[in-house]
């Protein structure tokens, strides 16, 4: 469940195009109105935050610096849960 939220928050990392030198992250254009997603979210944005590579600004909206976006984007990557030997994909 939670691996679709990440994803969620990867995509939307991986689709911002925009000028200037940071990047807004908001909660409510990842998840809308779930709940459940949103505290998902926050639970990773503070793991973010603690090791100093994105800032809180608001209630549910964090600014991430353009050069650290790939370092965020390889600490979700890394909170993605693996299925390391259990790959149901491969033939035997």
């Amino acid at each position: 469940m939670e691996t679709e939220f990440l994803s969620a928050l990867l995509t939307y990392i991986n689709s911002y195009s925009g000028r200037g030198t940071v990047v807004i992250i908001k909660i409510d254009k990842i998840c809308g109105l779930n709940r459940r997603c949103s505290w998902y979210i926050y639970k990773y944005m503070s793991i973010l935050e603690r090791k100093k590579l994105v800032v809180k600004w608001k209630k549910g909206m964090w600014i991430a610096e353009k050069k650290n976006l790939n370092e965020i984007r390889s600490s979700i990557v890394v909170l993605l849960p693996r299925r390391d030997n259990k790959n149901i994909y491969t033939k035997r």
